[in-house]
This record gives structure tokens, C-alpha cells and sequence, in this order.
């Protein structure tokens, strides 16, 4: 979230940590891509619903994620890698 302000970058990123269910689905509707940037994770919902909904997604290769979401759509990095997460979001977002 500091880094966000730092970059004055406000209007164009959310940064949320828990929410309820609707709204997650809302955001997820609305974004242009997720990023779900985890050192470790569970099941990976944020993500697996992301790709259900055909958006496009950068993602840690950690836990399950590399298993349970899959396709063009998705790219995967190296967990705590700042470099290949920056590598994945030029790549993926849609410059328009």
C-alpha cells in the first residue's frame, strides 16, 4: 500500500487485503487483470476464480496455484520475485 501512494499510482490500483464474497466477485468483473503475488498459498480461490471469469492473471508458482489454474490467460512467476511479477504485468496488461 506505501509503494502504491509512493508511485502515486491510487487511481489506477486497488489494494485489498479480505472482503466479502459479492464484492471480490464485483472486482474481479471489473479488473483488467489479477495479480495474486502469494509466497505461499491454500487453494488459491482468488485465483482460480479470476480464471473462471477469463481474466487474465499473473500468479506465484507456489502450493496448488500451478494446478488448479491453467491456460493462456495465466502467467506464472517465481514467488517473491519483484522482477518477473514487473515482467508479467507489462506482458499481460492490456495497454490500451
Amino acid at each position: 500500500e506505501k509503494i502504491i501512494k509512493q508511485l502515486n499510482i491510487e487511481n489506477v490500483v486497488i489494494w485489498k487485503d479480505m472482503m466479502e464474497e459479492w464484492l471480490l466477485i464485483e472486482y474481479i468483473k471489473a479488473c483488467d487483470i489479477c495479480i495474486v503475488p502469494s509466497l505461499w498459498e491454500g487453494f488459491g480461490y482468488a485465483a482460480v476464480e479470476s480464471a473462471t471469469m477469463g481474466k487474465k492473471l499473473i500468479c506465484s508458482n507456489v502450493a496448488s496455484l500451478p494446478e488448479v489454474v491453467q491456460g493462456s490467460n495465466v502467467k506464472f512467476v517465481q514467488a517473491g520475485s519483484s522482477e518477473e511479477l514487473s515482467r508479467g504485468v507489462i506482458e499481460m496488461f492490456p495497454w490500451e
